[in-house]
């Protein structure tokens, strides 16, 4: 990447441009009501690589170049940042231009097999998962928010909002490539269902724990256990069950 910065946005909103205030009516034991209620705004985006459409998508209008770049390096059409010559963000068009230095080899991004030595008390889940809880003042507004979280020791390294599960997890991947960040000793918080994709997308960031209050599926166990993945699911504040790689939580 060059000394000058090759991400452009034109469009720099905050979380406050993030949902609008819309006339509904709300039934409850009170009656019916009209109110004012916060909704959330899902912005329609394309990336295009080098000229071509790869990726059509929604999202949270936010946070939208880690969203491109994690895209792209989950699925293997990048590898490092040193690539990006360019990226372009037009929120009101609806696009994210990418070009890169040199065009890399199509393909799947690396599945590592993460022998991660990270280890965590049933105390310190109880505490992440309440933590979790607590994260999203969005999602407290609107309920229309998933959000995914880093967390090194017991701090946040860095966390993000989107209306979707997998984009919130590609926001992640993306800050981890332009920042150089491996997280390898990290656990990840996460708020959604915990499928086969997802798992797929952690084990190629390298993260050997992630943690939900949602249910994983047969083919998530399966590959987490194969790929040195510990995954949490539905965990509260005081109760969780663990799915596969066991050793990493300590009584």
């Amino acid at each position: 990447m060059s000394e000058a910065n090759p991400i452009e946005s034109s469009d720099k909103l905050s979380k406050a441009d993030c949902f609008l205030e819309l006339p509904v009516s709300k039934y409850s034991k009170e009656g019916l009501r009209e109110l004012q209620d916060k909704i959330i705004r899902e912005q329609q985006m394309s990336i295009i690589l080098d000229g071509r459409m790869v990726y059509s998508f929604t999202c949270l209008p936010l946070n939208i170049e880690e969203l491109a770049i994690g895209y792209l390096y989950l699925q293997g059409l990048i590898s490092h940042k040193e690539q990006l010559d360019a990226l372009r963000v037009d929120v009101q068009a609806g696009v994210v231009e990418v070009n890169l230095r040199s065009l890399p080899g199509l393909g799947e991004a690396v599945m590592p097999l993460l022998e991660s030595k990270l280890q965590l008390s049933a105390s310190e889940v109880s505490t992440f998962a309440t933590l979790l809880e607590n994260i999203s003042t969005l999602f407290q507004e609107t309920g229309g928010v998933h959000s995914a979280a880093l967390i090194k020791g017991n701090s946040i390294v860095v966390w993000f909002e989107d209306i979707g599960r997998h984009s919130v997890v590609d926001k992640l991947a993306g800050w981890c490539v332009l920042n150089d960040y491996k997280p390898h000793d990290c656990i990840l918080l996460f708020s959604g269902r915990v499928p086969n994709e997802i798992i797929t997308k952690v084990i190629k960031m390298g993260c050997p724990v992630i943690i939900s209050p949602g249910a994983p599926t047969d083919l998530s166990i399966t590959l987490a256990q194969q790929h040195g993945v510990t995954i949490i699911g539905f965990a509260k504040r005081r109760q969780f069950n663990v799915y596969s790689h066991p050793e990493r939580v300590i009584e």
